[in-house]
This record gives C-alpha cells, sequence and structure tokens, in this order.
C-alpha cells in the first residue's frame, strides 16, 4: 500500500513544522486499532517538545473528542484555535463541541 502525504491548511499554518512527522504517526495512530489513548499520550509527549504545534493540539482535540473527553477537547481546540487563528477546520470542529455541551 503507498500513503501519499501531502501537507494540509492546518499542517502549513502550523508554526512547528518540526513536529509535523510525529503528529502524522500519531494520526495514523489514532485512525486505526483502538489505540487512541495512546495516540493522546504520542501527542502529550510531542507537545512538550513542540509547544507551539497548532496541528497537534488539534489532533490531540480529535483524541479527546474520540474518547468522550469533552472539556479536554475543547481546552485542545482552543489553544490549537490560539496557534493557527482563522482556521475554518478548527473553528468548526470548536463550534460542535461547544454546542454540544448544554
Amino acid at each position: 500500500m503507498k500513503i501519499r502525504v501531502t501537507a494540509s491548511p492546518l499542517c502549513l499554518a502550523s508554526r512547528s513544522l518540526r513536529s509535523f512527522p510525529l503528529a502524522l504517526a500519531t494520526v495514523l495512530l489514532l485512525g486505526g486499532d483502538g489505540r487512541v489513548e495512546d495516540g493522546i499520550r504520542i501527542l502529550k509527549l510531542n507537545l512538550e517538545h513542540f509547544p507551539e504545534s497548532g496541528f497537534s493540539y488539534f489532533t490531540l482535540g480529535e483524541g479527546y473528542r474520540m474518547t468522550g473527553q469533552r472539556e479536554e477537547a475543547i481546552t485542545a481546540y482552543r489553544k490549537a484555535q490560539e496557534l493557527i487563528p482563522g482556521n475554518p477546520m478548527i473553528g468548526r470542529r470548536l463550534e460542535e463541541m461547544e454546542a454540544e455541551g448544554g
């Protein structure tokens, strides 16, 4: 199987592209075999070294969302939005999560 990697607008807007390989690996990890908690742990470690990676915060928010950790997801999405202002993908996800709150 061939995997083609292209830079998304979210990635290109990230202030720390050096963290992209680890974040990409985490996205792949989050997507398979029910290992979301492992992905969250890797992202937290990644953010210790690359705290300005909006892409990593967005992906962390996705992991939290997938595991039902709503408040943690919102916090991660807000940090991603702070680091990548105006990104519509982050804005939509944040709106969705906040609307679920009630």
